[in-house]
C-alpha cells in the first residue's frame, strides 16, 4: 500500500481542525460558526450533524 500526500493551506488545516472539534463535541456549532465566519448552517452540512 502506497502513501499519498494532500498539500493543504494554512486556513485549511485551521478549518479542519475546527470541524473536527464540532464533531467531537469539543466546540458548539454556533462557536464554530462563529470563527469561521460561516453561518450555523453551513458548520452543520460540513459536519454532517
Amino acid at each position: 500500500m502506497t502513501e499519498e500526500t494532500i498539500a493543504m493551506t494554512q486556513k485549511t488545516v485551521d478549518r479542519l481542525g475546527v470541524v473536527r472539534q464540532v464533531v467531537d463535541r469539543q466546540l458548539r456549532q454556533k462557536e464554530a460558526a462563529r470563527q469561521l465566519d460561516l453561518s450555523v448552517r453551513q458548520i452543520k452540512r460540513l459536519t454532517g450533524c
